[in-house]
């Protein structure tokens, strides 16, 4: 076993602009922001008919958001100050993106046995390189454990 880096996005986690939380996914098991966050933004920035503009920067943010965790999770230093320093970096996306990105995200550090050879993310994963097609694909240095 070792330390097992899981940043779980729960659907009951997100709460947008200040108000109340947005039932996004009914589904029990928590939300890994790997495989759902750029979909759940745009889907909140539709149903809130923001500009494209904004949806655009949305978009940005959730890369860098991915890039992000990705890299802390290689270095097994999920905390929550890092957490909260990087989203606050996210304000300098421009004015209008820096209250819509006002979300509080819940994040679960844990240790658990994990098959060192299954991605989190459920996609083939190459040993060698330490990531899967599907992170290869989102731009992820590596996997989430």
């Amino acid at each position: 076993a070792g330390l097992a880096i899981r940043c779980f996005f729960y659907p009951f986690a997100l709460r947008f602009l200040g108000n109340d939380l947005f039932i996004l996914n009914a589904s029990p098991k928590p939300i890994r922001p790997v495989m759902y966050l750029s979909d759940l933004v745009q889907k909140i920035a539709m149903e809130r008919d923001l500009e494209s503009a904004t949806i655009g920067q949305y978009h940005r943010a959730c890369s860098k958001l991915g890039s992000f965790l990705g890299k802390i999770a290689e270095v097994s230093d999920l905390s929550e100050e890092n957490v909260n320093a990087f989203l606050s970096s996210l304000k300098d996306l421009g004015k209008s993106a820096t209250t819509i990105i006002n979300y509080r995200v819940a994040f679960v550090v844990s240790v658990a046995d994990q098959d060192p050879d299954r991605c989190v993310c459920s996609g083939s994963r190459s040993i060698a390189m330490r990531r899967c097609d599907r992170c290869v694909s989102r731009g992820l240095g590596a996997c989430w454990l």
